[in-house]
This record gives C-alpha cells, sequence and structure tokens, in this order.
C-alpha cells in the first residue's frame, strides 16, 4: 500500500488508529430515515447494501449509522470508511485484494466495509461482485449518486447479491413539521438545518452540474442541460413539448429526451405518464415531470420569493405533495 494511500486511510478513519476514541458517527443530532430499522436487519448481512440517491442526502451518514448498530449488535467489529471522489482510493482499487492491505494494515476483523461513491470508478460491479464472491468475512456497503452509473455499473453483476434503498431528501414525516419554508427551500439535509439556506442550494445545485454533469458524465454541453433544467422547472408538473423545448435549448429531440432521461436518473426531475386508459397510447404520449426537491427547482430558476407573492404557489404545493408520495414509495 503506497503512503499516500494510507496516510489518507487514517485521515479518514480515525477511529481505527490505536487508543483513538473518536467516533466515527454522533447519534445525538442524528435525524432517523424511516429505512434505517429496516436496512439494519441481520437478514441483509451477507448482501451487498447499496444507498442510491442524489448528493447530501445522507447517504454517507446512514451508511455510518447502520455499520454502528450491526457493530453494537455485535455482528461485526469495526468501520473501513472508503471514498471514492479522491483520486489516491480510485488508483489503489485498481489493484487485486486491495482490502486485504487495509485489513491487515489496521488488524480488522469481521469489519464493516463502506465504499462511498462508487459510482466514481471504471467498473464498481465489477469490483462488488469480487468481494461478494470472496465471501470474505466483512459486511459490504456502498454508495452511489446516480442511477445511470450505478445501476448500468453496479447492479447488472450483483443480481440476487444486493439490497439497494433509495436515499431521498427529507420527508416531512422525518422531519416531524411541516413549516412554510420548506415548500419554498426544500427538504435537503443540510438545508433544513442551516440558515443561509439559499447559498447552501447554489452550492448544492453547482456541485451537481460539475461533479454529476460534467466530471462523471462527462456531458458535452453543460450550459445546455442547465438551460433544459431551468425550461422545465418553469414547466413543472404540465405536459411536456419536447419540441418546444428542442426549438429553445437549439438541439435535437432525441438529444432532449436523452437529457431528462440523465436528470431523472441522477435524481432532479421524475417522469410521470399520463392516465389515458390505454397503455399503449401512455406509453406514446408526452409525460410530465415533477422535481424532486421544490428547493432545487427554485434555485434553477433563482426564485425564493415568499409564497403569499409568487404565481405557482399553486404548483409548489401540487409538487409537495408528489414528492411526499414519492418518497413514501421509494
Amino acid at each position: 500500500m503506497k503512503a499516500d494511500v494510507k496516510q489518507l486511510l487514517q485521515r479518514l478513519n480515525p477511529w481505527l488508529n490505536q487508543d483513538a476514541a473518536t467516533q466515527f458517527i454522533d447519534c445525538s443530532s442524528y435525524l432517523p430515515r424511516l429505512q434505517t430499522q429496516a436496512l439494519g436487519q441481520p437478514d441483509w448481512d451477507d448482501a451487498c447494501l447499496i444507498l442510491l440517491g442524489p448528493r447530501q442526502t445522507g447517504k454517507t451518514t446512514l451508511g455510518k449509522l447502520l455499520a454502528k448498530q450491526v457493530i453494537d449488535s455485535g455482528r461485526f467489529s469495526q468501520l473501513l470508511y472508503v471514498n471514492f471522489d479522491y483520486l489516491e482510493f480510485r488508483q489503489w482499487a485498481s489493484v487485486p485484494l486491495f482490502l486485504d492491505e487495509a485489513i491487515k494494515h489496521f488488524s480488522l476483523n469481521s469489519p464493516v466495509i463502506f465504499l462511498d461513491e462508487v459510482q466514481r470508478l471504471n467498473n464498481p460491479g465489477l469490483l462488488l461482485k469480487s468481494l461478494v464472491d470472496l465471501q470474505m468475512p466483512i459486511k459490504l456497503i456502498a454508495s452511489g449518486s446516480s442511477q445511470l452509473e450505478m445501476r448500468s455499473k453496479v447492479q447488472e453483476y450483483l443480481t440476487g447479491r444486493n439490497l439497494t434503498a433509495t436515499i431521498l431528501p427529507f420527508s416531512y414525516e422525518e422531519l416531524g413539521e411541516q413549516k412554510e419554508e420548506r415548500i419554498i427551500y426544500g427538504c435537503y439535509p443540510r438545508v433544513t438545518l442551516h440558515t443561509k439556506q439559499e447559498q447552501i442550494l447554489a452550492s448544492l445545485y453547482q456541485d451537481y452540474i460539475h461533479k454529476d454533469i460534467i466530471e462523471i458524465l462527462k456531458v458535452g454541453k453543460p450550459d445546455v442541460i442547465q438551460k433544459l433544467i431551468g425550461l422545465l422547472a418553469h414547466s413543472s408538473g404540465q405536459l411536456v413539448n419536447y419540441n418546444q423545448l428542442a426549438n429553445d435549448c437549439r438541439i435535437t429531440i432525441p438529444t432532449v429526451q436523452n437529457y431528462c432521461d440523465i436528470l431523472e436518473k441522477t435524481f432532479v426531475i421524475t417522469k410521470v405518464t399520463p392516465f389515458v386508459g390505454n397503455k399503449r397510447k401512455e406509453l406514446v404520449s408526452n409525460p410530465l415531470y415533477y422535481f424532486i426537491d421544490n428547493g432545487f427547482r427554485n434555485q434553477a430558476l433563482r426564485e425564493f420569493s415568499p409564497l403569499d407573492s409568487r404565481q405557482d404557489v399553486g404548483l409548489l404545493i401540487e409538487s409537495t405533495v408528489f414528492q411526499e408520495l414519492y418518497k413514501f414509495r421509494a
């Protein structure tokens, strides 16, 4: 194991240092997610647990909490956390049996291995399949922020070997309160916990564009996809007109449809097909799109005015109801 990888592992896993009193999660301020109890059941110890969802919805926190639960139960002993946002770890993972090096370095026995942002790897599905097939005495948790990357690169390799959970922004049931500001700023965890909500949403939006769209998915025209997000935000909850969107963005209709699919697979919007009583017509009819979070939609529009001064208040409330139903289904 290279020296830079060792240093980074030690920095991200201070609780594994000798005589370290550091805890890997502070449960005192943790807001429980609805899936927590089900995901921590012993029935899933042999499966690779995949936490799927948008950036900054609490996947890392939930993964560490689940690790604490299985460790406290005595089924596993320690947590090893690896974040593939770091180039050093992505290069390290290309070495066969790379985890053996870390397990030996920290003298781990039956550990929980949490691999964060695995979609950053070239072939995460093959890696996870190999780890599962080795039948090592470990509990494997992986997270990713793109359905497009995770489903094409991971789940096809792990059929029958994984349990996938979608982690979305907080629901009102999880928050235990219904504030008017939630309809405007949405329910991303950092947004609900801070006062500078507009700045956090701006940072979240830029992270999405630069990391998911440009760096990971390598979309060649990020300015066009940003324009498309804004147009979809204006027409959210209405039947989409692909021809008009194509004209406005100066791209082809197939490109618009491809970009909409990318936005859906990266948890920005979700598609609803119209109910017309005929399955064939439903499949060919234009859908409508809702944003998964109102805060993200309003950030795309740069519009955070109070509800009593907005013309789209009805749409925001309609979207909120849809989002709660969507989270319940997920």
